[in-house]
This record gives structure tokens, C-alpha cells and sequence, in this order.
């Protein structure tokens, strides 16, 4: 992520894990990376219409509504993942004012492939749009 924010010109800073607080996200636009493992994308995209949660040890991505469905990944008979799911939320998060890009998947598999399509598709150049 921090290659492609480089070829479009643009500054990064990369922060791991719990090295990086509010305010720091407040300072200037922010890419998250990971769901369950980065309390950041659980607390800015817990209201979202799709939104991360855990029932029973259970973690999942359920989409918000008394009709809402919910994906669980896959595991295979040797704990190795099949299928696993993804947001790349893109928002403007109204408690810090800036712009925040998620990547993030129920495990490592989908989190990769959230950064997949961001990579193919590009980084968001400006905010959300209504569509």
C-alpha cells in the first residue's frame, strides 16, 4: 500500500498495530488495514451497513437490518481457509474529519484480497459518492 501511495506522489507514514491513536488519524487521511486485529476499523466501521462482529468466538461480517445476512469464512478439514470475506469501506469518518480507506477481511485472506482490489482498482483520489 505504502509502494502505491509512493508512485501516486503522495506522503505515508506506516504505523503497526497499537502505534497509532486518535489522534493520529485525525492529523491527515488514513488506509487501515485488518479488521478484527485493528481496533481502528472495528470502531469506525461498526455503524456501516455492512460491519464486522463476533458471536460465540464466531467472527463475521453482518449487514446491518432486522433482514440482514452475515458471511462467515470457510474452513477446510485441515484449518485451511476456503473462503473468506472482505469490505473496503471508503468514508469520511465524522469523528476525525478525514478520509479513511479500510482493508480489511474476517482473516489474513480476505484482508489480502481487500488490498488486492484497491491495488487493481486504485486508491480512492477523493471522497465517497452517493450511488
Amino acid at each position: 500500500m505504502s509502494a502505491a501511495l509512493t508512485r501516486m506522489s503522495k506522503e505515508s507514514q506506516i504505523r503497526i498495530g497499537t502505534s497509532y491513536s486518535f489522534a493520529d488519524l485525525r492529523n491527515s487521511p488514513a488506509i487501515v488495514v485488518g479488521a478484527f486485529n485493528n481496533r481502528w476499523t472495528l470502531q469506525m466501521t461498526s455503524n456501516l451497513h455492512f460491519a464486522f462482529a463476533e458471536e460465540n468466538g464466531k467472527q463475521m461480517i453482518r449487514e446491518q437490518g432486522p433482514l440482514g445476512s452475515t458471511w462467515s469464512p470457510k474452513i477446510g478439514p485441515h484449518g485451511e481457509v476456503i473462503e473468506d470475506f472482505a469490505v473496503v469501506p471508503r468514508l469520511l469518518n465524522s469523528k476525525t474529519g478525514k478520509f479513511v480507506v479500510a482493508t480489511a477481511g474476517i482473516m489474513a485472506d480476505g484482508t489480502q484480497a481487500a488490498r488486492g482490489v484497491c491495488l487493481e482498482r486504485g486508491l480512492p483520489r477523493r471522497g465517497p459518492t452517493n450511488r
